[in-house]
């Protein structure tokens, strides 16, 4: 896996094969007895590049660094494709004329690391001294290796070509949406227990966040909101759709009107189930309490076993879904075009060696057992914790970032 090659910051610092238009990238790559590890498309990536990768730019001795590149030798297949896959991204961005200032550089690093501070809770102050501890430089020092390596730059510029160069590939189509819906209608839209369609407006009790509980006060509060707008919602001429979307706390709020189309019991937290399997099309719910909340549920539909989803209550989905993937398919296709085309060359004795495939585990015989087999247990519909947008099985597969979690489930 490329997760073990984390060392980009000392590797830029180094100022080997810097990205195109830094200031690294106009200092020659050489170093005191340097070798050439690959040259791609004449522009020579060095063995002290990997080697600070490898090491994740600690100090080591010379026998350390040799013990340490011998145990990742059956790996160095993957760390060649990833510092290749990277030049060829940068080379491909300075001929397309995609670049950032070393400001708009600046301003990319300190939305990540602000992200990346939120998600840890940390302080600067507190990832400074971390930093400083684990890697001995400066937060200063690291912000100006960080944003002048090839790992940071990267992802940001193949995001950039992909949707400024080629837009017209990520679009999805309404044939592809309905191709996709009847190639898996039998084994993803028919269903295989009783279903229910609900839609629902959600007052959480959690920091959207921190994600930590709220306290005791805000909870009342989001308590007594919930009886108000229960009131309101029960109304002959009320809206439910437009009454989620102004005040639903759930994801489905404000994209779907609270709608959460059609699920099964295991697929929502039990309180939340419960409710919506014991009430009638069309009914609403009274206050409903799960750890995410206080929920009010109307039921739109109902399905028994063996009867097909529409097509039109998970169009949207499948759309969403395949617009997910489609950047990833698109700049996959676009990185091996690139790699066609490279002139890659390694000299006598660099190239690494093609990565084994896993060995396959032997089939064990097993002696007959007059003892009945139990069936297979069945997945559960949702491992804890799981973004609620992720449909069960037999659904389309929606994962949204986790902040946008969406408590039902």
């Amino acid at each position: 896996m490329i997760a073990v090659f984390v060392g980009v910051v000392a590797a830029a610092a180094s100022g080997q094969v810097a990205p195109a238009g830094s200031q690294l990238a106009s200092k020659p790559a050489t170093a005191p007895a340097d070798e050439v590890a690959v040259i791609v498309n004449g522009r020579p990536i060095m063995e002290s590049y990997l080697n600070q990768i490898v090491t994740g730019g600690r100090k080591m001795t010379a026998e350390e660094l040799a013990q340490v590149r011998e145990r990742i030798k059956p790996r160095m297949r993957s760390l060649f494709d990833y510092v290749i896959g990277n030049e060829l991204i940068i080379q491909a961005a300075r001929e397309e004329g995609i670049g950032l200032t070393e400001q708009e550089w600046n301003d990319e690093f300190e939305k990540a690391f602000a992200k990346k501070l939120q998600s840890l809770q940390m302080s600067r102050e507190q990832a400074a001294e971390t930093i400083q501890k684990q890697l001995g430089r400066t937060l200063d020092e690291y912000k100006k290796d960080m944003v002048n390596s090839s790992a940071f730059r990267t992802p940001i510029l193949q995001d950039r070509i992909i949707h400024q160069k080629l837009a017209d590939k990520l679009k999805v189509t309404d044939d592809e949406v309905k191709d996709f819906y009847e190639q898996n209608k039998a084994s993803r839209y028919t269903t295989k227990e009783d279903n229910v369609r609900a839609r629902h407006i959600l007052f959480g009790i959690n920091n959207p966040e921190t994600r930590q509980p709220m306290s005791e006060e805000a909870k009342q509060a989001q308590r007594k909101k919930a009886e108000e707008i229960l009131i309101e919602v029960k109304k002959p001429d009320a809206d439910f759709a437009a009454l989620a979307r102004e005040h639903s706390s759930c994801p489905s709020g404000k994209s779907s009107g609270g709608d959460l189309s059609y699920f099964r019991r295991a697929a929502m937290v039990a309180p939340f189930a419960e409710a919506a399997f014991a009430a009638k099309v069309g009914e609403i719910s009274g206050i409903v309490e799960t750890v995410h909340g206080y929920h009010i549920i109307e039921v739109t539909d109902r399905l028994g076993p063996g009867e097909t989803i529409p097509f039109e209550a998970v169009k949207d989905q499948i759309r969403n879904t395949l617009e997910a993937q489609r950047p990833q398919k698109v700049l996959t296709q676009y990185k091996e075009d690139l790699r066609s085309r490279a002139k890659i060359v390694y000299p006598p004795g660099k190239e690494p060696p093609s990565q084994p495939a896993p060995p396959q585990r032997p089939v064990m015989s097993r002696p007959t057992s007059s003892r009945p087999t139990m069936p297979p247990a069945s997945r559960p519909a949702m491992r804890p914790g799981a973004s609620p947008m992720s449909r069960p099985a037999g659904r389309v597969q929606i994962s949204p970032p986790a902040a946008r979690t969406s408590p039902a489930r």
